[in-house]
């Protein structure tokens, strides 16, 4: 590998079963399903903790997960693998010096959105797919490189959120049931007044909670019209919208085009 490959793989765990796996290169992945999984481990030496949506997997490291304890689970992963000198020369990165706490559950808006665009360009090939390959890769490798600059600080100070709030926050913002979010909802996940947290969150993520949030919405709703055939109208209710023309008009604001026009391009048919 020269600088960066993709690929997809499926994941499937035998119940209460341990699995080890070791890589040369530095490694994202990002689960494209199920939304929520039931399955934990660790980085090297680092605390068991449950797999989040994205993971980073630093080179030479054993990955320990342990399987769901009642019954078997699996998960399509997009896989993006970095060669480590690579990173080193382009980005000043230094992959041997990762943090194995700051992997197993990354919490990164931007990271998220380009893998989950390099997941769709995968599932649904298009014209130039090479070159949009390209420019996510480095998109993603430059906002890894920040991300990692930033964790080495995160928690440090007063002044911004800590990965395990930010962690809590995104759990909370997985399950169906508490769509749609407010402020004091989230607030409250990590023992916040509002006015704190949204101070905090502003200056942990770079970006309103509100932004925040129709980010993750629209993702799961582009997620939901790729992979699945539910009607727009039990789509809308699980985002939270009590209508599904309102959630057909916020999704065409925030995406450019209707969720009927995303999934037939998704689907590849005309």
């Amino acid at each position: 590998m020269e600088r960066f490959a993709f690929e997809l793989i499926d994941y499937e765990w035998e119940a209460g079963a341990e699995v080890y796996e070791r890589h040369d290169d530095v490694t994202l992945l990002w689960r494209a399903e199920p939304f929520r999984l039931e399955v934990a481990g660790r980085i090297g030496d680092s605390q068991i903790e449950n797999f989040g949506q994205l993971m980073l997997l630093p080179p030479h490291i054993p990955l320990q997960s342990h399987g769901p304890t009642r019954m078997a689970g699996s998960s399509q992963v997009l896989a993006c693998r970095f060669n480590p000198k690579w990173l080193s020369e382009i980005f000043g990165m230094n992959p041997s010096a990762i943090r194995e706490d700051l992997c197993i559950s990354m919490t990164n808006p931007h990271i998220a959105y380009a893998m989950r665009r390099s997941w769709s360009a995968l599932v649904s090939p298009s014209f130039a797919g090479a070159f949009l390959a390209e420019g996510l890769a480095m998109t993603i490798a430059a906002d890894l490189a920040r991300h990692l600059s930033a964790g080495e600080k995160l928690g440090r100070t007063g002044g911004t959120l800590t990965r395990r709030q930010l962690v809590l926050i995104t759990e909370y913002l997985c399950e169906d049931a508490n769509w749609p979010p407010t402020v004091s909802d989230l607030a409250a996940v990590v023992n916040l007044s509002e006015t704190h947290f949204r101070r905090l969150f502003k200056a942990t993520v770079g970006e309103t909670i509100h932004t925040y949030v129709e980010r993750i919405r629209l993702d799961r709703a582009k997620h939901l019209l790729s992979s699945t055939r539910l009607p727009l109208k039990i789509i809308s209710y699980r985002l939270g919208f009590a209508h599904p023309s309102a959630f057909s008009t916020a999704f065409t604001r925030l995406a450019g085009q209707s969720p009927k026009a995303f999934r037939r391009a998704s689907s590849g048919s005309s």
